[in-house]
């Protein structure tokens, strides 16, 4: 699931050719109006990894779950803004990270994607 901030039409369509189940925000009306933590409440409940830029207030809500006791379903944050030119990286680095993995072993995994 790719947060709003980043660009369903280029990163999802791109994921979406190379087989990946992908649901961006930022092309859904819905999506596109829930507030973090019920975004993050959908993706676990679709078994969805949720890609985001937006660190702080996912990073928060993560922590108050874990203090919580309660899961995800795993997290990438991506740790600076995408922009047009950086998108073809950030689609490799995910393709990387999703490799030879299962939703299974992405439970209440965070990964971080920085610049290379």
């Amino acid at each position: 699931m790719l947060d709003v901030h980043l660009s369903g039409p280029v990163v999802g369509g791109a994921l979406r050719e190379r087989g990946h189940d992908v649901l961006a925000a930022d092309q859904s009306p819905e999506l596109r109006e829930l507030e973090d933590i019920e975004l993050l409440r959908l993706a676990k409940e679709e078994s969805r990894i949720l890609v985001t830029s937006n660190i702080g207030d996912f990073m928060e809500h993560i922590t108050e779950w874990a203090y919580a006791g309660e899961s995800h379903a795993g997290v990438i944050m991506v740790a600076y803004q995408p922009a047009r030119a950086r998108f073809g990286t950030l689609i490799r680095s995910i393709e990387e990270l999703l490799e030879g993995t299962s939703q299974e072993q992405w439970t209440d995994r965070i990964r971080w994607l920085g610049l290379r």
